[in-house]
């Protein structure tokens, strides 16, 4: 075995890795984006959520909304709405 091929079989490893990470980023943005779709048909419309901000507190929000904390926060972002979470 020479040094070349300790190389080549090095880099082939490094790519295939660089190929996997790559392949479930894709998967997890796919999902987010799922998510962030089925949020936006659940919700209508950047007033309704305006409302459920200032009548929920954030951790009952995104329970009743079925979500992730990331994805509202994303949506939360998107549409730039206030954090107005109503404080019991």
């Amino acid at each position: 075995m020479n040094d070349e091929d300790s190389r080549a079989r090095l880099f082939n490893k490094l790519i295939r890795i660089f190929s996997n990470r790559l392949e479930r980023k894709r998967n997890i943005f796919s999902e987010l984006n799922e998510s962030l779709e089925k949020l936006i048909e659940d919700i209508v419309s950047e007033d309704i959520l305006q409302e459920l901000i200032n009548n929920n507190q954030k951790n009952e929000l995104f329970e009743k909304l079925s979500t992730t904390e990331y994805v509202l926060d994303k949506l939360i972002d998107d549409w730039d709405l206030k954090r107005e979470w109503n404080v019991k």
